[in-house]
């Protein structure tokens, strides 16, 4: 079996592809039925690193503290740092 988990979906299509059925693949990966359909079909999409898995993380972060903000805080806490 494979090592790493782009390695196992690898694996996972090229066993679809060759006419394996999927139920058998989930069982020997220790994976889902589903898990084994959604990279086949991923790979079916097509792109050099459809096994690469997606971005899971959000785009951007609304909560942030501006740059200008967080660039006076660090300055503030070594000034701090300093007098003590």
């Amino acid at each position: 079996m494979a090592g790493s988990e782009e390695e196992l979906r690898r694996e996972a299509v090229r066993r679809r592809l060759a006419g394996e059925s999927p139920e058998a693949i989930a069982r020997s990966l220790g994976r889902s039925r589903r898990w084994v359909s959604k990279w086949v079909a991923r790979h079916e999409v097509g792109g050099e690193d459809w096994a690469a898995g997606a971005r899971r993380g959000p785009a951007r972060a609304p909560h942030r503290t501006p740059a200008e903000i967080e660039s006076l805080v660090l300055a503030v806490r070594v000034a701090s740092r300093d007098v003590v």
